[in-house]
């Protein structure tokens, strides 16, 4: 029975270490909202690509990057707010979502796979995929670490100062969507924003150290994701709801106890 956890658990702790080290970038550089916004883009493209007999995954990352250069097209070029572009994009792509699925009559079990995921139903081309968006994340975190740190904690100043400026930006943007779509089999679309922003939201109230902040963010999603697998195995819990829960439940406590020192 032991077996069956070798992949969940291989899994769950490289995509701890990699989304605890996105949600920082994704935390400075204020782009939780758009990680929801491609999440729902993600969907999306799954689902148009499952209607047309195309990998979901393809489709689904191709859907996405479109969507992600149609919101900076909309703030940078037209000049529309930032809160505005991706609201409409996301609702656009909640309901195409829609459509599809009542147009199309994908599978119910396969539509509930995607938005709520199940970590437990890892199998080897997952553990493949998720493996090789680890070493690609860490391969990219570590040659640009500099070109990272100063573009998330100064924009502006970092333009003047990168001659590849936009080549990092693009990276790091990329860097969340493979996040997004790694978390799609262990937490589902729905709660992938809650993997993306909290282990950084955590490492905020323990960390003034940018790289201090990415070991502790790292460190709180790989114990967030071990323990709900634990506790819903123990319990016979869904497991995604129960990671985020866990999740929420350690930021509480870290909410509380901070708030109880100032007083």
């Amino acid at each position: 029975m032991h077996e069956i956890f070798i992949f969940p658990i291989v899994a769950g702790v490289l995509a701890g270490i990699f989304s605890g080290i996105v949600s920082i970038y994704a935390l400075m550089k204020r782009l939780t909202l758009l990680s929801d916004s491609i999440s729902h883009a993600a969907f999306a493209g799954i689902l148009l690509g499952l209607s047309i007999n195309v990998n979901p995954i393809f489709s689904g990352i191709l859907y996405s990057s479109i969507n992600l250069f149609i919101i900076k097209f909309m703030i940078e070029k037209l000049r529309i707010s930032e809160d505005l572009s991706i609201a409409s994009t996301l609702s656009f792509n909640f309901s195409i979502s829609i459509l599809v699925i009542s147009l199309k009559g994908i599978s119910p079990s396969l539509v509930f796979s995607y938005i709520f995921g199940n970590i437990l139903l890892i199998d080897i081309y997952d553990l493949i995929t998720i493996i090789t968006i680890f070493l690609l994340i860490l391969l990219i975190s570590i040659k640009y670490r500099k070109e990272i740190l100063l573009i998330t904690v100064n924009t502006e100043y970092s333009k003047v100062l990168i001659s590849n400026y936009n080549l990092v930006n693009i990276l790091i943007y990329i860097l969340i969507m493979l996040t997004i779509f790694s978390l799609i089999k262990i937490v589902g679309i729905v709660l992938t924003i809650a993997l993306i922003s909290l282990p950084g939201f955590i490492a905020y109230l323990l960390s003034n150290s940018f790289y201090s902040s990415i070991l502790i963010s790292s460190f709180v999603s790989v114990v967030s994701i071990l323990f709900g697998i634990l506790i819903s195995f123990v319990f016979n819990l869904p497991t995604s709801p129960t990671i985020v829960m866990t999740l929420i439940f350690i930021a509480s406590i870290l909410v509380a106890l901070k708030y109880l020192r100032k007083d």
